[in-house]
């Protein structure tokens, strides 16, 4: 994903979360129960021992339970990437990148949220309905670095324009980037949730339905230039039920089962006519707190000549608490 790509997906994010669709804390969202105040992650796989492996990210929570710190490790365990959140509970007012590579650049500013939207109420001359226009400051700004010359190679200032129809219940925003217009966009809201369209200016397209619980429920993404069409469905709680990809040459589709608690039971890939293709099963083990610490996922490849089960990858999370 480009960074006006990725950047217009935060402005739906930003929208959703401001109307009130999104305001739980990141530890439920994440499926965590308890004061955490830190999970560190380590991945092996196949053969591998997880105890010689170095982490892999780093998520420090609030005592709200939400995030205020991310760090990305390579393979060797130095810091590639560091998030920093400015938050007012779930309001994300700054967001920042920096990185201890100082070849890469100095830190860059991915979202910032100065001072809360203006919003005006007003008459549409052309059917006299109240319609609330809502131009937001700066909702955010990015810049990508090439490697080795810490120099910025691409800056951008994202402004999202949107007014909402009290009698509609719609939502339309313009996005601009550096002044240049790159989506218009809409969101339809209802008493149960909403739903947030994007159409970018390639033919792609971006909806989001969001429950009233603030889960996404569906997330459906068309790629037009490479003919990709991705749709992902999900229960009230946000769990994954299905994942299809499918475009002119390939199609996979995951089907999923869970949990009492809400982890990952199974999840089964299917070709084009139904056919399953790999199955894969998961095994934890979990703490006082009902989190899980461990997760061994084991795959059944049903194209062998005598199959069974394999294990593939190995996740161990070290979790503090407050």
């Amino acid at each position: 994903m480009n960074s006006r790509q990725g950047l217009l997906s935060l402005a739906a994010v930003m929208l959703l979360t401001s109307s009130g669709f999104a305001k739980k804390n990141m530890l439920e969202a994440d499926s965590l129960s308890g004061p955490v105040r830190s999970v560190e992650t380590t991945y092996a796989q196949g053969a591998e021992d997880i105890r010689d492996q170095m982490p892999f990210s780093l998520e420090i929570y609030d005592r709200d339970g939400f995030l205020i710190e991310r760090y990305r490790f390579n393979e060797s365990g130095v810091v590639i990437l560091h998030t920093t959140f400015t938050r007012n509970r779930w309001k994300v007012m700054k967001a920042a990148n920096d990185t201890a590579n100082p070849e890469e650049g100095g830190p860059v500013v991915i979202h910032e949220d100065k001072q809360d939207a203006l919003t005006s109420p007003e008459a549409d001359d052309s059917n006299g309905r109240q319609v609330n226009k809502r131009e937001s400051p700066s909702i955010g700004s990015s810049a990508n670095q090439i490697p080795g010359s810490g120099s910025a190679q691409e800056s951008e200032t994202i402004r999202e324009t949107s007014r909402s129809e009290p009698n509609t219940r719609l939502t339309p925003s313009t996005v601009t980037c550096n002044g240049e217009t790159t989506s218009l966009s809409a969101a339809q809201w209802s008493p149960t949730g909403a739903v947030y369209s994007v159409p970018l200016r390639d033919g792609s397209c971006i909806q989001t339905t969001v429950n009233g619980d603030g889960y996404v429920t569906r997330l459906h993404d068309y790629n037009a230039p490479m003919k990709i069409d991705s749709l992902t469905l999900s229960d009230s709680k946000g769990r994954t039920l299905e994942r299809t990809q499918s475009s002119p040459d390939t199609y996979f589709k995951f089907v999923f089962t869970h949990e009492s608690d809400g982890s990952d039971a199974t999840e089964t890939m299917l070709d084009r006519d139904g056919k399953a293709i790999d199955k894969f099963r998961y095994e934890y083990q979990k703490d006082a707190y009902g989190n899980w610490i461990e997760e061994r996922r084991f795959t059944w490849h049903y194209s062998d000549k005598q199959p069974r089960w394999v294990e593939d990858t190995t996740t161990r999370r070290v979790i503090a608490y407050y």
